[in-house]
């Protein structure tokens, strides 16, 4: 799981075994997108750790992986079933590879996503944009969170094509507050 080059395997072979209008790619298990560690000085930026290995896709990794994939080509969705992975980080690097991104700011219950959307989209597979799958899939865990309380969740769904936007205002922001 924590291999770039698996992950663009994977890619390459569902875009090519099952074609499709818009695609969606789900990437689960632990996410760091971007912390320091306690007791550590390094920064993560990373998901999916293959428990057996060690190895981890760091966010670049997977950005790099769609590219080789699909070349140009963006995704619909990226989205994280992974803790800590809905950061400007993440987000900013993935913004040339997708159209959205959809994942938790914050720690995310051990159980992960209920996958409750699946239901709408099934209904609705041809006519069915990114942005409304992005909702669905915010609105099902949020349910699912409602009616199975873990405590406090989160889980958004974010337009990359605003990030570059987003990234500039914090670089204006961090300037004002160090000179």
């Amino acid at each position: 799981m924590g291999d770039k080059e698996t992950l663009a395997n994977f890619i390459k072979w569902g875009t090519e075994k099952y074609p499709a209008k818009r695609t969606m790619l789900v990437i689960w298990n632990h996410g760091q997108g971007f912390r320091v560690a306690p007791g550590m000085k390094d920064t993560h930026r990373s998901v999916s750790s293959d428990d057996e290995t060690g190895n981890i896709i760091f966010n670049s990794d997977v950005a790099a992986a769609i590219k080789t994939a699909l070349g140009s080509k963006k995704l619909d969705i990226v989205s994280f079933d992974a803790c800590l992975m809905a950061m400007i980080e993440p987000a900013y690097e993935l913004r040339d590879r997708a159209k959205f991104l959809v994942g938790s700011e914050e720690l995310e219950p051990g159980d992960g996503w209920d996958y409750g959307f699946l239901a709408n989209l099934a209904k609705q597979p041809a006519t069915t944009e990114a942005q409304a799958l992005g909702k669905w899939v915010v609105d099902s865990y949020k349910a699912y969170y409602t009616n199975n309380p873990s405590g406090h969740t989160t889980l958004s769904s974010i337009d990359l094509s605003k990030t570059g936007l987003v990234a500039d205002a914090l670089d204006a922001v961090t300037e004002s507050l160090t000179t």
